[in-house]
């Protein structure tokens, strides 16, 4: 058998000699497929057999970048965010906010305590604060709201963080929100804003009882300034009934974004009995170690109590004394409003019971949502 493979070597080199320079030419021509593309090599195909392909065409779908990352929104005091687009067709409804109240004539000794200013009429007073009629240099009629004790009610460490807040205040552009002109720091801290004819909401249920028609638009206009609000990165934290004043057409707006607290010092605003304020607070401001920080959600559940008065004509947390509406604000239920209101609708009562949950996870996930479900239950 060795014999025989050794004899036949001969002829195995001459088949390799005669076959080699063969492959090698089959390589140099076809050396290009490699690496092809697949749309590449679907077009040589179509090149060597037609259109009749031996196996079905080829289809790689192309690839696409991700799209980019939107961009976190800063919501830092310092951060200008753009303005979101409006609610479309808010149920406004101007409301009989009754015979407009003559006016109290100022001192003559503050007429001109503001440079610019000419003071001319009282509007109103709080416990920290007095609200004037006045004009400015141009002749325009504006309020301007000044501390009531001037020389020991704003302490001088909280300046800049005033300054901040009324900033932030006069970026809010809305139909329900007074407008914020600007802040003046000297000689005196006041507040140039809006003038608002109509009285507060306050004024208006002493004056008479809403109807349900006019609550509800009154609540809704007031969830949607709100949602705009937080989408602008800002927070009221004290919305209650004199906070929300008219102009002399009816057409309610909120009001003090933020500034009340900055308004007096600590030794001030022990002094002052906070009964009314009181019954308007979310549980975290009464209980912030049980329920957690005050955040947008606060606005959430202040606006329904606001509303839940004025559907019903009653404070759901109002008690003789501050230590029962506290109790009441941690630990009651709440009655539906339809069961004082009957003409209150179940769905209605969904989203206040909703929005006046005791913690703040329970409560609507954002302004925008409890707005669209309101006005969906109101049916508007």
């Amino acid at each position: 058998m060795a014999k025989k493979f050794i004899g036949s070597w001969p002829i195995l080199i001459l088949l390799f000699v005669c076959f080699w320079p063969g492959a090698l030419i089959y390589l140099f021509v076809n050396y290009k497929e490699v690496g092809l593309t697949p749309g590449q090599m679907q077009a040589n195909l179509q090149a060597q057999y037609g259109p009749q392909m031996p196996y079905p065409s080829m289809q790689y779908p192309a690839q696409q970048a991700p799209p980019p990352a939107a961009p976190y929104p800063s919501h830092s005091p310092s951060h200008s965010p753009s303005p979101p687009p409006p609610h479309t067709s808010s149920p406004a409804r101007n409301i009989d906010i009754g015979p407009v109240p003559t006016l109290e004539r100022a001192p003559a000794s503050i007429e001109n305590t503001i440079p610019d200013y000419t003071i001319s009429h009282k509007l109103g007073s709080g416990g920290f604060a007095t609200v004037y009629k006045a004009k400015d240099i141009g002749g325009r009629d504006v309020a301007i709201k000044m501390p009531r004790f001037l020389e020991e009610t704003l302490d001088s460490s909280i300046y800049e963080k005033f300054e901040s807040e009324a900033n932030m205040w006069k970026m809010l552009k809305h139909k329900n929100i007074v407008e914020f002109y600007c802040s003046i720091l000297d000689p005196y801290p006041a507040l140039v804003m809006e003038l608002m004819e109509g009285g507060s909401l306050k004024g208006l249920m002493r004056y008479r009882r809403l109807t349900t028609h006019e609550a509800l638009s009154i609540f809704i206009q007031l969830v949607d300034a709100i949602s705009y609000a937080h989408r602008m990165a800002s927070i009221h934290r004290d919305i209650k009934p004199e906070n929300i004043l008219f102009t002399k057409d009816g057409i309610p707006k909120l009001t003090d974004w933020g500034i009340g607290k900055f308004m007096a010092s600590e030794s001030a605003t022990k002094t002052v009995g906070a009964k009314g304020t009181l019954a308007y607070s979310a549980p975290e401001q009464v209980s912030r170690k049980k329920f957690g920080e005050v955040d947008w959600s606060t606005d959430i559940f202040q606006i329904a109590v606001v509303g839940y008065e004025i559907l019903t004509g009653i404070n759901p947390f109002m008690e003789d004394d501050p230590v029962g509406i506290m109790g009441k604000i941690i630990n009651d239920d709440v009655t539906p409003p339809s069961h004082l209101n009957p003409e209150i609708s179940p769905r209605v009562d969904t989203v206040i019971l909703k929005a006046l949950e005791k913690r703040k996870e329970d409560r609507w996930r954002s302004a925008d949502v409890m707005y669209d479900r309101l006005r969906a239950a109101g049916g508007y």
